[in-house]
């Protein structure tokens, strides 16, 4: 359903998906169904909101960059690299 309101939703309802995953993109990637969610909102979002969430993957945080970790997960994987695509 979240992945359906980024994909065909109207710019509302990308706002309130976004504002709720907004500061956990990394966390929510490693997790088997979050991830699919994050992947739509980089591919979805618009330039602005998309360079917010990469920039999510690519600032350190005090565990450390993100990127090394995201690597190691299967599920975060496939996010690091649509990053680095879009990016």
């Amino acid at each position: 359903m979240i992945q359906f309101l980024l994909q065909h939703g109207d710019d509302d309802d990308k706002a309130r998906v976004l504002a709720k995953i907004r500061g956990s993109v990394v966390k929510l990637a490693k997790n088997q169904y979050a991830s699919h969610v994050c992947e739509q909102a980089i591919t979805h979002s618009g330039p602005q909101n998309r360079s917010l969430l990469i920039g999510e993957i690519l600032t350190n945080t005090e565990d450390g960059h993100p990127i090394p970790i995201m690597m190691q997960d299967d599920f975060a994987s496939e996010i690091k690299l649509l990053t680095a695509c879009l990016g």
